[in-house]
């Protein structure tokens, strides 16, 4: 191909262009239209009725609606129609293909052109973004990563299409016809697309709203480069329609098709990205490839869709990070299910999470499984939600990705755990049929963690040689003493990193007002935890059952009730009063304000009535956590009939995934919302008047638009003054 010949020809092609009348129609069109677009996007940003939309904030605009694609379509295949089919009915295309010059140079440097003049439309859409810019709140600031890679998709997509409509203007005569097939079969791509009957790397709105949060995919510039290839390639074999044999370049066309899709499957399947973002935020951090590169089996992924429409920002990046996850590791399945279709498995799972199920359905969640093993973490304990620049709420935060990795590595963790519980002290039995009434038992918890992967081991007696294979050790309500010599092996399995969860007796023994052991009592001294001679009880949240209350707000910053918070509820009735003595020890669940320690245990349990006397103290915790320098683990709970299957069969499941997380981090398996690692989406707003929405309505509107109409006036005045 002669370079100089190629050119030529662009130049003429390109001043045919702003010679053409209907070249300006077009862009005037083009323009004005995009700037109505933007300026409603800027319309959107500046109202404080409305949410900020997370994530790049331009990606609307690109491509983000059916507006955007209508318009480009149209101009598409209005530039491109008389390319070729304008000189064939004219005759010009016969004289030209009798110079030197190849058909391939001519279609070429056609398409090279239309790609010059579309990217020359699309360049004052740049003074939109400035004008964008003059209405950010002091000290915000746009990413503008995701800015150039929307444009880099904006100009790829472009010179795919331009390509296709090449062919059409190369198949007829007619302008008309080439236009309107050219358009039928863009709009039949995007409704496939749309649908889902099209594979992901072949979608037009998929494609582009990747590059609009500033993700450059390897398979997708594939796409359009094969695009590209297979209809200038079919272009050139139409152009020999006639003058040549018909089947060297339709059998061209088909190999470079074959070719071109086999390299966009390969890369899918191993697909390279680049992220263009400052945040990298469409990367997945190292932490989570290392976790799913470790998977051996399959992973399910079900993802509860949220019924309020408030929620579907969270919904809609958690969908793009599981795909993520999927592209990294085949071996994850996903699946997205609406709670209003399935209510008995909405039931099942809200009592795992230990919500309402109207929570449950209007907030949703993420279910991970492997086999037995289970876990669900809801979406709103991934989010964060401030107030923006305007005073609305918004997505703030989102520790998705910490969450979820989280989870999946706790079902696949094959490395069994050995929790130890002691008996022999008068402990709560772990079964149905030792237990001495009919819900003095913690059945459910234990088929809970052994269906987790947990080996479950009993031990008659303490001794360090029995505690040495126990990776934690419970001691579930001891109602007689803990001996001098178990106190002596705890201590030293203790100082040896051992881990220790103790559920103190909430109810008394009859007879006795004592709760603790001093034995025990001192163990837990010695950890900076106080054991009281007191229940805790808290007038101001009683339920319907004697000295019994619920907190929804009572939760500290530890990570085993993170996701408590005014989430999950958990009922307690006179549990012991224990006190943080410790530097170390942070506070796991407490009373309200209004919550005291009542020290007149034996009237208390006589008369299950509480007045608040000069003797008593605010001391409300009820539950405690422990971790020492040599990473030992301790957790403490004022009441092991809270975690006993009577709040079980009442439907109550706050107590049971609490001690269920406790287990869990003082074996280190860490519930999934104990990573904190938390990525901040963008959210720019505007802080616009009536009259400077007005303002920007005429630069939008009217200013590009009449620009490129007086500058095409001009130049036909040029060329009449000229001629």
């Amino acid at each position: 191909m002669s370079m100089a010949a190629f050119a030529t020809l662009v130049r003429r092609e390109v001043a045919s262009f702003f010679y053409a009348p209907i070249a300006y129609v077009v862009g005037v069109a083009f323009l004005a239209l995009n700037g109505l677009s933007f300026w409603a996007l800027m319309k959107a940003l500046s109202d404080p009725t409305l949410p900020s939309p997370p994530g790049a904030v331009l990606r609307s605009f690109f491509g983000g609606t059916m507006l955007h694609w209508l318009v480009v379509f149209a101009l598409i295949s209005l530039l491109s129609m008389r390319s070729v089919s304008e000189e064939r009915r004219n005759g010009l295309w016969e004289a030209l293909l009798t110079t030197r010059v190849s058909v391939v140079t001519v279609l070429l440097a056609k398409w090279f052109a239309l790609l010059l003049f579309y990217v020359l439309l699309w360049l004052p859409t740049l003074g939109l973004i400035g004008i964008l810019n003059l209405y950010l709140p002091a000290g915000a600031s746009m990413d503008y990563g995701p800015v150039l890679a929307a444009y880099m998709g904006v100009f790829g997509i472009g010179a795919a299409l331009l390509a296709v409509g090449l062919a059409f203007s190369t198949a007829t005569e007619n302008q008309i016809v080439a236009a309107v097939g050219c358009f039928s079969v863009f709009l039949a791509w995007l409704m496939l697309s749309e649908l889902g009957v099209l594979s992901s790397a072949i979608n037009l709105r998929e494609i582009l709203s990747y590059a609009g949060r500033g993700e450059l995919r390897l398979d997708n510039a594939l796409v359009v480069v094969a695009i590209v290839v297979v209809s200038l390639s079919s272009a050139v074999a139409l152009a020999a329609h006639g003058r040549h044999p018909v089947w060297p370049g339709w059998t061209r066309v088909a190999l470079l098709a074959v070719i071109s899709s086999s390299l966009v499957v390969l890369a899918s399947r191993h697909n390279q990205s680049w992220d263009l973002s400052a945040g990298k935020v469409n990367t997945l951090q190292a932490e989570t490839r290392r976790v799913l590169a470790g998977l051996e089996g399959p992973v399910q992924l079900t993802l509860i869709r949220p019924q309020e429409e408030v929620f579907d920002s969270v919904f809609d990046e958690l969908s793009r990070l599981l795909l993520r996850m999927q592209e990294a590791q085949p071996l994850l399945t996903i699946d997205a299910m609406d709670p209003l279709a399935h209510p008995d498995r909405v039931a099942r799972w809200s009592f795992d999470l230990a919500i309402r199920p109207e929570d449950f359905a209007s907030g949703g969640a993420i279910l991970v499984q492997q086999g037995a093993r289970t876990r669900s973490v809801d979406l709103l304990a991934m989010a964060t939600f401030s107030a923006d620049d305007l005073g609305v709420g918004a997505l703030a935060e989102l520790r998705a990705e910490s969450a979820i990795r989280a989870a999946i590595a706790n079902v696949s963790d094959r490395r069994t755990k050995t929790l130890c519980s002691a008996t022999g002290h008068g402990e709560l039995p772990s079964t149905r049929e030792n237990a001495p009434q009919a819900t003095d038992h913690w059945s459910p918890i234990a088929a809970r963690i052994e269906g987790d992967g947990v080996l479950l081991r009993e031990l008659r007696g303490l001794s360090e040689d029995s505690l040495t294979p126990c990776d934690a050790l419970l001691l579930m309500g001891p109602a007689d003493a803990v001996s001098s010599d178990e106190v002596i092996a705890l201590q030293r399995y203790r100082a040896q990193g051992g881990n220790l969860l103790v559920a103190l007796r909430s109810r008394p023994v009859p007879g006795e007002v004592q709760r603790a052991t001093p034995g025990l009592a001192l163990l837990l001294g010695q950890a900076g935890v106080g054991v009281l001679p007191a229940a805790v009880v808290d007038p101001e949240a009683e339920v319907d059952l004697p000295l019994a209350w619920i907190t929804y707000d009572g939760y500290g910053e530890h990570p085993i009730v993170r996701d408590f918070v005014q989430r999950r509820a958990t009922i307690w009735q006179t549990p012991v009063a224990l006190r943080a003595v410790g530097a170390n020890v942070q506070v796991l669940v407490k009373g309200s304000d209004e919550a005291y320690a009542e020290h007149s245990l034996e009237a208390l349990f006589r008369t299950s009535v509480s007045t608040k006397n000069t003797s008593d103290t605010g001391d409300s915790a009820v539950a405690v956590a422990v971790e020492d320098s040599s990473g030992a683990r301790l957790v403490v709970m004022g009441s092991a009939e809270a975690f006993s299957a009577l709040w079980s069969e009442r439907g109550i499941g706050g107590n049971e995934r609490l001690f269920v997380s406790a287990l869990q981090w003082t074996m280190g398996r860490e519930a999934a919302s104990a990573n904190t690692e938390a990525v901040s989406p963008e959210r720019l707003r505007l802080l616009m008047s009536r009259a400077d929405l007005q303002r920007a309505f005429v630069w939008c509107v009217i200013v590009g638009p009449l620009f490129f109409a007086l500058l095409g006036t001009f130049l036909w005045w040029w060329r009449r003054r000229e001629a």
